[in-house]
């Protein structure tokens, strides 16, 4: 692969990861605004959308694993050249990213398993524990 293709596929890929991203926000938002408006009163259904929503998030896992893994072999071939045009020695996340322990790959893909992790025991917290507040009814 030349440099042109393996940075238009990287971009390609940022894209893509963007729109996992995406994703799981509107879910996310969409599940918090279910509970609050109805599932909260509906156990079955509330259930129901739970296992929905895990398998939303695997599906969405699973598109993460491959968009990494699809990195790494980009990452690899970048590093195969033996000149590059831009000065990038390597091909990965920006400088903000970068840890003091991890290079910015390891960084980013802690950060979202972390963030993923995270949303997911609170959206079950907020299912089967958190008792939400009677809505007085309308009129």
């Amino acid at each position: 692969m030349t440099e042109a293709e393996i940075l238009s596929n990287a971009i390609q890929a940022a894209q893509a990861t963007a729109a996992i991203f995406s994703l799981f926000l509107t879910i996310v938002s969409a599940y918090i605004a279910a509970l609050y408006f109805f599932l909260n009163r509906a156990p079955c259904l509330r259930t129901m959308a739970y296992v929905l929503l895990s398998i939303a998030f695997v599906a969405l896992g699973a598109l993460a694993v491959n968009m990494q893994y699809l990195g790494e072999g980009l990452h690899t071939a970048w590093l195969k050249l033996p000149q590059k045009a831009t000065g990038m020695e390597v091909l990965g996340p920006p400088i903000v990213v970068r840890s003091l322990f991890l290079d910015g790959r390891e960084a980013a893909y802690w950060a979202s398993w972390a963030l993923g992790g995270v949303v997911y025991l609170a959206l079950t917290y907020l299912t089967f524990v958190y008792r939400w507040p009677q809505r007085a009814p309308q009129p």
